[in-house]
This record gives C-alpha cells, sequence and structure tokens, in this order.
C-alpha cells in the first residue's frame, strides 16, 4: 500500500511547499495499475506522474498535465510497491507514463532499477526528443535512458492519431535501446489500440486509450 508523505518527525507534506515533486527521491505520481493488454506486452505495471509543460492539445491524459503535487510519494515507497506487485501479480514489465516522465528523472531512477533487478522489461513515454535529451546532457535524464528497454519519444500531435501501437500519434518514434524487446516490436507498434478498465478503491476506471487514440 502506497501512502502519501505525511507531516512529522522525518516526514514532510506533499502540501509543504518546500518540496519539489522534481527533487530527486519523490515522485509527483497519477496512477500506478495493472494492465492487461493497454499498455504494452504482456501484463504490466502502468506508473503515471504528474506534471507536464507540453500541455499538447487533446492529450488524453489531460487530468496530469498540471504540476501541483496532489500525490507526492518517495521514490522508495513506489519501488517497494512494484516489488509487491511483482509478487503477488504475474506482470512482465514496467509502462511510465505522464505527465512527462522526464521532468523526474531523478526520483524515477530508483524505481527504475528497482524494476530492472526484479527482471521487468521498461518502456517510458516522453514528450520530449531523444537527440534533445542527449545533447543536453543531463545527467539524471542520461543514467534513466540506460535503463530503458524502449522509449517513445515525441509530443503528441492532434491531428496525427494513429489506431494501433503504443504511440499517440504518427510522428512518435520507437526508440529501442536494448535488444529485449525488439521481438516483440509488430505487438508494440502494430497492435490495435485498447484500454483497460479497473475497479480501485470502489472507483471504476480506465488506463490505457481514449476510444479515438491519443497518448502524451
Amino acid at each position: 500500500m502506497i501512502e502519501r508523505a505525511r507531516t512529522g518527525h522525518g516526514q514532510r507534506s506533499d502540501r509543504d511547499p518546500s518540496v519539489r515533486y522534481t527533487d530527486p527521491g519523490w515522485l509527483n505520481v497519477a496512477d500506478l495499475v495493472i494492465c492487461r493488454t493497454s499498455c504494452g506486452p504482456g501484463r504490466r505495471i502502468e506508473l503515471s506522474v504528474r506534471g507536464c509543460d507540453k500541455r499538447c492539445p487533446g492529450c488524453c491524459n489531460q487530468d496530469f498535465q498540471e504540476h501541483h503535487p496532489t500525490t507526492l510519494i518517495s521514490s522508495g515507497q513506489v519501488a517497494a510497491a512494484i516489488e509487491q506487485m511483482v509478487i503477488r501479480h504475474d506482470v512482465s514489465g514496467l509502462t511510465v507514463s505522464g505527465g512527462e516522465p522526464l521532468l523526474q528523472a531523478g526520483g524515477l531512477l530508483p524505481v527504475l532499477a528497482t524494476a530492472r533487478h526484479v527482471g521487468l522489461d521498461i518502456i517510458v513515454f516522453t514528450g520530449m526528443i531523444y537527440e534533445e535529451v542527449l545533447r543536453e546532457g543531463r545527467q539524471d535524464r542520461l543514467e534513466l535512458l540506460g535503463l530503458l528497454d524502449v522509449l517513445i519519444d515525441g509530443p503528441f500531435v492532434q491531428g496525427m492519431n494513429t489506431s494501433f501501437g503504443l504511440a499517440g500519434s504518427a510522428n512518435q518514434r520507437y526508440l529501442y535501446l536494448t535488444d529485449r524487446l525488439w521481438p516483440l516490436r509488430n505487438e508494440i507498434e502494430g497492435k490495435p489500440k485498447t484500454r483497460d478498465y479497473l475497479l480501485q478503491e470502489g472507483m471504476l476506471k480506465w488506463a490505457g486509450y481514449p476510444l479515438e487514440g491519443g497518448r502524451i
């Protein structure tokens, strides 16, 4: 069970203005769910983070664009939750979306390292461009790239929506940073879009794509 950071000795509230969710060791989490079909090959964990500067028109995750840290959680808690999900569920991979995951690269690093340690493959979405991230040279983002199997990059462009594959629009690229998921590229790039319906805390939620397509 993940709990929000609370006030008290040794803890800080997610309402505390001294806490920025971009600080290493913390994540502004929008969702953490199990997906059966909608976020990549096999049964997967999907971690969605909150906060994005792009504000792409037509983004299917508009609720996750605001930067306000509504659910600030330590990276250690998120990593521990993922370990428990691996134990309790037959999952093969982790997909990270947003919001913009690379804005929280420092907080994501220990989470992705844990995912690697327990044997999960890793897919990450970003509205940034891979080559620009490399040129920028920020150490936390470069280290994060080193933990990925697939990066799906580029902003979502309304009007270029696709009805298949994980990318939301045709301008976005599938970058295979290892060969682990290369044999499953047809499923990653060519499978019709789906959504998963989830009953969580008494509420019916969905993960994946709106019916017309779209992602970050």
